[in-house]
């Protein structure tokens, strides 16, 4: 547990480039989920 903490202080710019990544496609497959429902229920 305390080498994760110390790795990850060490890792931070790291690790806040793979956050920022990281949200950045979490943001691309909430849009596409929701534009997906949409075309979904308008189909319907």
């Amino acid at each position: 547990m305390m080498m994760a903490i110390v790795s990850a202080i060490v890792a931070q710019p790291v690790f806040v480039g793979h956050f920022v990544g990281f949200c950045m496609v979490l943001s691309r497959r909430i849009v596409g989920i929701t534009l997906f429902f949409a075309r979904y229920k308008q189909c319907r």
